[in-house]
């Protein structure tokens, strides 16, 4: 992660607008990284591994994401935030920021909001956060509940009292 804490901020808010923008256009695996980038973030084994897993099948609900194109983003909040060493479970070839879990908000005018977990291994790499593999994406819920009750480790656009 960049030493200041502004291009901090920036990078996740970054992240959070294409997952919303990826969501709305009903396409979450636009957000994978390009598969240049695997080797230079992934060992050579963990890279290979990592295109098996991308090359599986998956149920996506993508009829139901483009409801986030009846609003605007209106931000994420992050699980699974750590630091990661070289090596680890991922097989990363430098140190870097790892994410498990983004709840990505958007919000209809009147305030109505919502919300679907996306579940990936994200990575920060030289220009910010990228998603090497997606596991899951939750339907969007109108007024989520964890708007209201999940512990963000990383919170962008979203009040703190949320």
């Amino acid at each position: 992660m960049p030493a200041d804490e502004g291009e901090r901020d920036a990078a996740r808010g970054a992240l959070g607008q294409r997952a919303f923008a990826a969501l709305a256009a009903g396409d979450p695996l636009a957000l994978l990284a390009p598969e240049t980038l695997l080797d230079v973030v992934l060992s050579e084994d963990a890279a290979r591994r990592m295109r098996l897993l991308r090359a599986r099948p998956r149920e996506l609900p993508r009829d139901r994401l483009q409801a986030f194109a009846e609003t605007r983003y209106l931000g994420v909040c992050a699980q699974g935030s750590e630091a990661a060493l070289r090596g680890g479970a991922l097989g990363l070839r430098h140190p870097t920021w790892t994410l498990q879990r983004l709840l990505v908000v958007g919000e209809r005018e009147g305030g109505r909001r919502l919300a679907a977990w996306v579940e990936a291994d994200f990575v920060f790499a030289e220009e910010g956060f990228t998603m090497l593999d997606l596991r899951r994406v939750e339907a969007p819920r109108w007024e989520h509940s964890d708007l209201e009750i999940a512990t963000c480790d990383l919170r962008v656009g979203l009040e703190e009292s949320e």
